[in-house]
């Protein structure tokens, strides 16, 4: 059933993580898992990563 006029359709969160060292590694994997709509970016310095 389409959302009634005027209603927002809920759109999927959206979420930054600073730092891709083991602790944002494994955030992010963990936030993906348990939501997978989830849009998770995560933001890395190091080129090498």
């Amino acid at each position: 059933m389409p959302p009634a006029k005027g209603t927002a359709t809920p759109r999927p969160q959206r979420i930054a993580i600073i730092g891709g060292g083991p602790g944002g590694l494994y955030t992010a994997a963990l936030l993906k898992r348990l939501t997978p709509d989830r849009e998770v970016t995560l933001w890395e310095r190091n080129p090498r990563m």
